[in-house]
């Protein structure tokens, strides 16, 4: 596949040229903007910023990283304020307060200058010369093609993994668009895949469900992650629930009555059929349709508030 393209389309001068994983000290010049949410990351922000810096160096890609700050407790706002002090092309955005790692990355994308933007953690698990080769698919692709890069192997506990899975399933069922088993926060896009989003809304999101439902091809690309700079994760069940929860917005409302008319049609068949003969398989049926009803009716409702939301505006980049 050729590389000759542009891989920027944003404010900034195009220039042409090649981007190679292979050679990359042999490319030109090319930009493109990382957006990495930090929280409570003080210790790993120098090292952060080293790393991105030595891939840019080594590349000869302009790199504009942008750094939001998602109302850390540890004193990363004030590091990250003295790494733009010392560091090329560094731009910091704090977040008042804390809103979650989704609008804090859409706030930093919606910030950057670049037309082409990669989104990072803040942990260092990924290895940055795998950025290349995101941004390499990007080239020749559509315009809203979204690269995700997908560890070669992953391991997690089983409730964690049984969990996501059942999240997963759900999902799909009512989704306009169905999402990959494996999602993760290393992307590559273009920033019209954000547009219609608003950080300063009040509704949750999930940002990786929003761009896969915009996207018009998904591209996975296998990367390596470091395990020892992996932190313990924060997701709990009660976050995997409120992130199941959080793609409302991308729901299809006619998909999440039919289920739920669905359920309540199987709870009224169990019931009848519990009273007629008073087989106990008749009252499980209806006790766990009724359990899974309750949530549907719930979603339903917030699909029907989210869809009236009114239209969203980007947002300014910051001073």
């Amino acid at each position: 596949m050729s590389l000759s393209q542009d891989i920027d389309c944003g404010t900034a001068a195009r220039q042409p040229g090649t981007i190679s994983a292979a050679h990359p000290d042999r490319s030109p010049v090319a930009v493109a903007s990382i957006v990495i949410p930090v929280f409570n990351s003080k210790a790993s922000l120098p090292r952060l910023v080293d790393t991105i810096a030595a891939l840019r160096a080594s590349s000869s890609i302009r790199f504009e990283i942008i750094l939001v700050d998602d109302a850390s407790t540890d004193g990363s706002a004030a590091a990250l304020r003295d790494l733009q002090k010392q560091a090329a092309d560094v731009v910091v955005v704090e977040m008042p307060i804390n809103r979650g790692q989704s609008k804090a990355t859409t706030t930093g994308v919606l910030a950057a200058r670049h037309d082409v933007v990669i989104t990072l953690d803040d942990d260092l698990q990924h290895q940055p010369e795998d950025i290349l080769r995101l941004l390499e698919q990007l080239l020749n692709a559509t315009p809203r093609t979204l690269v995700i890069g997908v560890a070669e192997s992953f391991k997690r506990p089983l409730w964690r993994g049984l969990a996501a899975l059942g999240c997963n399933l759900i999902s799909n069922l009512f989704l306009a668009k169905a999402i990959p088993l494996q999602l993760t926060t290393f992307c590559a896009f273009r920033r019209q895949l954000c547009f219609h989003l608003d950080p300063k809304a009040d509704p949750d999101f999930a940002l990786i469900t929003e761009m896969v439902q915009a996207a018009d091809r998904i591209v996975a690309v296998p990367v390596q992650l470091n395990r020892s700079a992996q932190r313990k994760s924060r997701y709990t069940l009660r976050t995997l629930l409120r992130l199941f929860l959080s793609r409302s917005r991308c729901y299809s409302l006619s998909r999440v009555l039919t289920g739920l008319v669905g359920i309540l049609s199987v709870m009224t068949v169990s019931a009848a059929l519990w009273v007629a003969d008073g087989a106990p398989v008749y009252s499980i049926v209806g006790w766990t349709s009724a359990l899974m009803s309750a949530p549907l009716a719930g979603l339903a409702v917030k699909v029907q508030r989210d869809r009236r939301t009114l239209a969203v505006t980007r947002a300014d980049r910051p001073v």
